[in-house]
């Protein structure tokens, strides 16, 4: 009995391991917009698209691997278009939400402390993946 159970178990882990692999780079442009999405969801309660065009990525570090469920763990680290947010909100009158972020996220750039995005990218048991974006307590926001 305990020879059907490890074989049945080693066939799962095995089976979800492989499937991280088949699932695409952390560093996939499309992916990473995906992510911010799903952060710009989290953090304005909306996909806010010109917040998500601003964001220029830098560099794109995974964070490992969910054996488990088969998730790749990813950060993503970005700058800000500073410009294009000034451009955006040259006819607003009153604050400039993203000309004051993008200010903030290119000093926390020179500081040596980048703004990131942690996301997950898991298999949807269809082929295809989901992304999502998670908040640790202590990560920029």
């Amino acid at each position: 009995m305990s020879k059907v159970v490890l074989v049945i178990l080693t066939l799962t882990c095995l089976t979800t391991t492989a499937l991280a692999y088949e699932l695409p780079s952390c560093s996939d442009p499309q992916i990473v917009e995906q992510a911010l999405e799903s952060r710009s969801i989290s953090k304005f309660g909306h996909i806010d698209k010109s917040w998500v065009d601003l964001m220029n990525i830098d560099h794109v570090t995974p964070i490992g691997i969910n054996n488990m469920n088969g998730a790749k763990f990813c950060k993503a680290y970005f700058t800000c278009d500073i410009a294009q947010a000034r451009e955006i909100e040259k006819t607003s009158l009153g604050p400039h939400p993203l000309t004051a972020f993008c200010f903030l996220a290119n000093q926390l750039v020179q500081a040596g402390n980048p703004y990131y995005v942690k996301y997950y990218i898991q298999p949807n048991g269809e082929g295809g993946q989901v992304i999502t974006s998670y908040y640790d307590p202590g990560d920029p926001q």
